[in-house]
């Protein structure tokens, strides 16, 4: 993630939310968070632009907190997102950020939840409401949730709302507010819909948009990999085996897909589950823990898992196959590389996808580097390398004398500690031993002319050429 040049107490004079902000790793504000955080203590009305990985949420988040009335016990906050898990997350963010304040509380608040619960909630004094549209709409027509103390006034993942069907609930919850609330609206892209109800609801807003170049080449290596539409399991097997991340994102089209691509990589003993919008709430929410735990390595998912899930440290993500939208592959890769950490993303491009990733090429302003699937014999010798430093590990950290006596007997047998240790790395490390077949085929793109990405010229560095006069 790109930062910013203002150090974080030039900005927040609260020590306590200083504290808060360095508890979670952040030594100084990203692009939106320089911009945005002013402005929002001065009061205005905002309206963000901005892909995943930016730092939207604290961008928000930390100035609000700053306005928070503690001692005042009723909803002052309003955060309006798309999908539970999105609400979740952003409610986390603002507890963790609040953490040092012992009386501000958030609540997330979403359908497939016992209303009961949330009411309680609401009753218990949180200051902080997060949740989705129709939800919010339940409470208010309950008059669970009042907006008489309302000063501010959230709207995030705004493009994602209209494309979900969310807009009459939007103008409702906004025609609810006082005049004098602020309202704040975050999108990825600005379609006219939105512009329409910024220009209805928003008074003078100050905007800002952070270009996606800044968002997905400071901190993810993106590469990508031409294969034949049949050898994209294979290539995806000796990637991961090869690359073997701590936690793995891979992102499917469909949910058939997901299911068969989860299903084999549990075949072949990956650990791994799944994320796709025919699931339950609640397993997902399992799902999704496990993988954040770290009991599972890989989730496999839909792009219900681009935007708004709360997914931690990826450190590889594979698009299986591309994604219909430009934006999206940049909200798919800004799930690795965040806060700062090196990500990766690789892109399997059949022949039919070459003019699709162009145009992602295109809209990135940035050319992607090519790269070979890995060969059999560098998959097994990275096999080979992570078994050796396992049982390394295991030889210095272990107490092993309980086994070194059945080393003894079978040298009493008559065999050599050599062919022992043999005989085991036989029977636990398995590595392919099939004739490796060429599934790295250039020839597949040689089929038609390339076609120049729409409406930018590079030169081979992913420069925009200078015009020659």
């Amino acid at each position: 993630m790109k930062r910013g040049t203002m150090n974080i107490k030039e900005i927040i004079k609260d020590p306590r939310l200083i504290h808060g902000i360095e508890a979670k790793g952040y030594k100084d504000f990203t692009p939106i968070q320089e911009e945005i955080i002013p402005m929002i203590q001065e009061g205005v009305d905002v309206i963000g632009q901005s892909q995943t990985g930016t730092g939207k949420t604290a961008a928000f988040a930390i100035p609000l907190i700053e306005k928070i009335d503690e001692n005042l016990g009723k909803p002052q906050v309003l955060v309006v997102t798309p999908t539970r898990e999105l609400a979740l997350q952003v409610a986390s963010e603002f507890k963790s950020l609040a953490k040092y304040h012992k009386k501000i509380k958030a609540i997330a608040i979403y359908g497939g939840d016992p209303i009961q619960g949330q009411i309680k909630g609401l009753k218990a004094g949180a200051q902080i409401i997060v949740g989705t549209p129709g939800r919010l709409m339940d409470h208010m027509r309950r008059r669970t949730l009042r907006f008489d103390h309302i000063h501010s006034v959230v709207v995030d993942e705004a493009d994602e709302m209209l494309r979900m069907g969310f807009r009459e609930d939007i103008e409702n919850i906004f025609s609810a507010l006082e005049d004098s609330t602020q309202r704040l609206l975050f999108s990825a892209t600005m379609p006219k819909p939105i512009l329409m109800i910024t220009d209805r609801y928003l008074s003078n807003a100050k905007y800002v948009k952070i270009k996606s170049d800044s968002v997905v080449t400071d901190t993810i290596d993106q590469k990508v990999v031409t294969i034949r539409s049949n050898d994209k399991k294979d290539a995806l097997y000796r990637i991961l085996e090869t690359k073997n991340p701590k936690r793995g994102l891979i992102f499917c089209n469909t949910k058939r897909m997901v299911d068969e691509i989860t299903k084999e990589l549990n075949n072949k003993r990956f650990p791994a589950d799944h994320i796709h919008g025919d699931m339950k709430q609640s397993q997902r929410i399992k799902v999704l823990k496990q993988f954040n735990d770290g009991k599972l390595q890989y989730l496999v998912a839909t792009d219900v898992a681009a935007r708004g899930l709360d997914i931690q440290s990826v450190d590889l993500v594979v698009n299986y196959d591309l994604p219909q939208l430009e934006e999206y592959y940049v909200h798919r890769i800004g799930r690795s590389g965040r806060a700062g950490e090196l990500g990766e993303s690789i892109s399997l491009v059949t022949h039919r996808d070459r003019d699709k990733f162009r145009d992602i090429e295109s809209y990135m302003d940035k050319r992607v580097e090519h790269v070979q699937v890995p060969s059999i014999q560098t998959m097994n010798q990275s096999k080979i390398d992570a078994f050796v430093k396992e049982l390394v590990d295991d030889i210095d950290d272990k107490n092993l004398e309980d086994y070194c006596g059945i080393i003894d007997r079978m040298e009493d047998m008559g065999y050599s500690t050599r062919k022992i240790a043999a005989a085991l790395l036989a029977k636990n490390l398995v590595v392919q031993q099939k004739k490796e077949r060429d599934i790295n085929d250039p020839s597949i793109f040689k089929k038609s002319k390339r076609r120049k990405p729409k409406g930018k010229k590079y030169n081979n560095k992913g420069k925009k050429r200078r015009k020659r006069y």
